[in-house]
């Protein structure tokens, strides 16, 4: 990413506004893109991401659990490199994959 990605670009998500070296651990795992979309100076994308909880992540212990997580991406582009970044990922999604809150029906 470091040479499609601006050293200024702005990271915008659920977690708020941050500069793209601030980065989360992510667990081990591969991103699939499902759609991409373009237009003007935006390309949005819609992303599932698969791996394992191996390690601690957003303070939750490892499981070792198998996860899948869908989310869609904005990125605005300039001089051929992402300045702009904005998320949404299913987080009550992952958390209910991750037993800390129930799915519907109850099952964990």
């Amino acid at each position: 990413l470091s040479t499609t990605r601006s050293r200024d670009c702005l990271r915008r998500g659920t977690t708020g506004t941050r500069p793209s070296g601030h980065s989360s651990r992510a667990p081990p795992g591969y991103h699939v893109v499902e759609d991409l979309v373009a237009e003007g100076d935006k390309v949005a994308g819609r992303v599932t991401a698969y791996g394992k909880h191996e390690g601690e992540l957003f303070g939750i212990p490892r499981t070792g659990k198998d996860i899948r997580v869908s989310g869609i991406a904005i990125w605005r582009i300039e001089d051929g490199k992402i300045v702009e970044h904005w998320h949404e990922t299913n987080q009550l999604g992952l958390m209910q994959q991750l037993g800390v809150i129930p799915s519907p029906g109850g099952q964990a």
